[in-house]
């Protein structure tokens, strides 16, 4: 298990809930797409797409991606690589979807965007980071921070 706590990166993933993943498709071609995330109990973090969506498809024919959460207010990003995996257990599953779906009415105060797709049926995927690179340009000229965290 890979742990974002303890660090500045976790803070950061921990206080926010969207991000944009990148992925590749089987043509080397990149895609972005909004997620809403949670982190489990394990310090994984999650999310849900639908499976006749082009991310899914992407993430099945090359599960590498990368993933960058922006703090609307300040200047301040996490990226990440990794890879990502599907969550099989049935129980787990429908635990974070659930969870992904009350964070997202909770920001949103509507209904996750991924429930209005009609394409597919839903799948948990687990994003495990490879690398995170924690950027912050709150700092004064000269001193901008930019902390780089291999696991």
């Amino acid at each position: 298990m890979i742990s974002l706590f303890g660090d500045a990166i976790h803070d950061f993933v921990k206080a926010h809930a969207r991000a944009v993943i990148a992925t590749v498709d089987g043509e080397g071609q990149p895609s972005t797409s909004v997620i809403f995330y949670v982190i489990d109990k394990h310090n994984e973090l999650h999310f849900v797409t639908k499976s006749q969506t082009k991310k899914y498809e992407n993430i099945k024919q090359n599960n590498k991606a990368s993933i960058t959460i922006v703090d609307v207010e300040k200047p301040i990003a996490v990226n990440m690589n990794g890879v990502v995996v599907e969550v099989q257990d049935q129980p787990e599953r429908d635990a974070l979807m659930q969870e992904v779906f009350r964070l997202s009415y909770s920001e949103l105060h509507d209904y996750a965007p991924i429930i209005k797709l009609h394409k597919g049926s839903f799948s948990v995927f687990k994003f495990l980071p490879k690398e995170a690179k924690m950027t912050d340009f709150t700092k004064p000229m000269g001193e901008a921070k930019e902390d780089l965290k291999t696991y």
